[in-house]
């Protein structure tokens, strides 16, 4: 049976290990790129929010990289590879966007590549044998932008790049960096409306999101084994803040004054880690609302 037919015949599809039971409705929904709200609901309650967002990019890339296959832009000859569902939304988006090939070049020539990968994606694009060394290049590659910008730890980064951690956790860590990213851009053109504001009074806007709820979470014996897990994923200099607001139990004042900032300043970085944290334990250690709150 071909792979055409088995997308549109299938009595169940399996996303991360986890098998579901769909109708040839849903099948043919699927192949077109269309995800049954039914589906998104079951997979949401089986795996989580960041599965069910992984699962339907991926299948709306597929569907894209498939039209421009009929369109002649792409060879046919990679029709089976992309329906097969084993080629990840990451390099599907650059398929999509034809830019898989300077991305390869780029990756090589940081010695993320090899010669041989490289040199299939050079002549054929894509195989299935190339696809896991090059979706880890992928990661490591954004795993490294993140240390860049103070969003991981070098052992985070050292872990992705080893293999040890999960690709997984550098989608959530990545995609909470996009939102965040976006929240600072809509709250830098806020705070520049204000003819006058300075960044002593960001303590008013911390006090809108003052993560009161959280922190009495947090402080919570069972919860602080978590924190001290959770924070391992942290910039060593967010670690720190934390561990001496929450820990140490320094007063917010004191530590302003020895950083010579305003204590504003201080909390606004506090509510920014927090909610950092937030998506680790979360989206990352699995850990459910009812135990953090």
């Amino acid at each position: 049976m071909d792979t055409k037919q088995f997308l549109t015949q299938a009595e169940s599809i399996t996303i991360d290990g986890t098998s579901y039971p769909i109708t040839s409705d849903i099948a043919s929904a699927l192949k077109e790129g269309i995800i049954p709200i039914e589906l998104q609901e079951q997979i949401r309650h089986q795996q989580g929010d960041d599965v069910c967002f992984d699962f339907c990019r991926q299948r709306r890339l597929m569907k894209k990289v498939c039209d421009q296959i009929d369109a002649g832009e792409l060879p046919e000859a990679l029709r089976p590879l992309v329906e097969s569902a084993s080629v990840p939304a990451e390099i599907l988006y650059k398929l999509y966007h034809k830019k898989l090939q300077a991305k390869a070049d780029r990756l090589h020539k940081e010695h993320l590549i090899t010669d041989e990968v490289l040199a299939v994606i050079s002549k054929d694009i894509l195989t299935a044998e190339i696809i896991a060394p090059l979706e880890h290049a992928f990661y490591v590659d954004i795993a490294r932008y993140l240390y860049e910008h103070h969003e991981i730890s070098r052992e985070i980064l050292e872990g992705v790049k080893q293999g040890d951690i999960d690709i997984k956790y550098i989608k959530v860590i990545r995609r909470y960096y996009r939102q965040m990213l976006s929240l600072s851009e809509v709250e830098q053109n806020h705070l520049a409306s204000k003819e006058g504001l300075d960044l002593e009074r960001l303590e008013t806007l911390d006090a809108m999101t003052d993560g009161t709820e959280m922190d009495k979470g947090l402080l919570q014996e069972l919860n602080r084994t978590y924190l001290k897990e959770a924070m391992a994923w942290l910039p060593p200099e967010d670690a720190r803040l934390i561990q001496r607001i929450y820990f140490e139990r320094t007063p917010m004042t004191e530590i302003a004054e020895q950083l010579g900032v305003t204590e504003g300043t201080i909390r606004y970085h506090r509510t920014r880690i927090l909610s950092k944290l937030k998506i680790i334990l979360e989206d990352v250690m699995k850990l459910s609302r009812d135990i953090l709150l």
